[in-house]
C-alpha cells in the first residue's frame, strides 16, 4: 500500500472515532430531567351568601310580624339576600355576610352592635308607626 493510502485510511479512523466518541454519553455530563411539579389550583372557598335578617320578638302581633317578615323577605330576594326570620341576635352572630337587619323593637345594646359591625345596617320600627 502506499504512504498515501495509508494516511488516507488513518485519518479516516481518526474520524470515525472521533464522531462514534462525539456521540457517547459521558458520565457526569449526561444531564437527567428534572421532574417539574404541576401546580395544583388552590381550593378557594365559596362565599357564604349575603344576608337580611328580621328580628320579630317574642310578643309582637302577628299582623305586624307576617306583613314585616313578607316585605323584608321580597326586598332580600330583589337584592340578592338571603333573609332570615328570628326572635334574637347575639353580637357574635352578626357576621359580615350580614347586611342589614331589622328590627320590629329596640334593643338595648344597638349602639353596641352598630359600632361593633361596621359592614352591617341596622333599621328599626318606630312605636306607633304601623305598616299599610
Amino acid at each position: 500500500m502506499t504512504k498515501n493510502v495509508l494516511i488516507t485510511h488513518f485519518i479516516f479512523i481518526i474520524l470515525i472515532i472521533l464522531l462514534l466518541g462525539g456521540c457517547s454519553a459521558v458520565e457526569g455530563l449526561q444531564s437527567t430531567p428534572t421532574p417539574t411539579a404541576i401546580p395544583t389550583p388552590a381550593a378557594t372557598p365559596t362565599p357564604l351568601p349575603d344576608k337580611a335578617i328580621l328580628i320579630i320578638p317574642d310578643g309582637t302581633e302577628a299582623a305586624l310580624a307576617n306583613e314585616a317578615s313578607q316585605m323584608l323577605s321580597q326586598l332580600a330576594v330583589s337584592s340578592n339576600l338571603v333573609f332570615e326570620s328570628r326572635t334574637s341576635i347575639d353580637q357574635k352572630e352578626i357576621t359580615p355576610e350580614v347586611k342589614i337587619i331589622v328590627f320590629l323593637n329596640h334593643p338595648n345594646n344597638l349602639g353596641t352592635m352598630a359600632n361593633a359591625s361596621p359592614g352591617t345596617q341596622f333599621a328599626v320600627k318606630r312605636p306607633g308607626l304601623e305598616p299599610g
